[in-house]
């Protein structure tokens, strides 16, 4: 009996989905951009002596890293509905 008055307020969509959309979205494109960033340096794809490469391996994981923002937030926007 106490979980079906649980489960009411549990189970229930958040007051601003799209704010928690947005904050999902672009916390994984943070995370990802830090982890493939320190990734490549581990590895030694990115130099410390050529400092041009650092500009375009960073572009260029941004710019993979915006198609996890989209679509993480595009899919937790249809899950809660919008």
């Amino acid at each position: 009996m106490a979980w079906k008055q649980l489960s009411g307020d549990v189970m229930r969509t958040p007051k601003y989905p799209i704010v928690l959309a947005f904050v999902l979205g672009t916390g994984l494109q943070v995370f990802f951009i830090l982890y493939f960033f320190l990734l490549a340096i581990t590895v030694g794809l990115i130099s410390v002596y050529l400092r041009v490469i650092w500009l375009f391996a960073f572009l260029l994981i941004v710019s993979g890293s915006s198609w996890i923002n989209g679509y993480v937030t595009a899919r937790v926007m249809k899950t809660l509905a919008v």
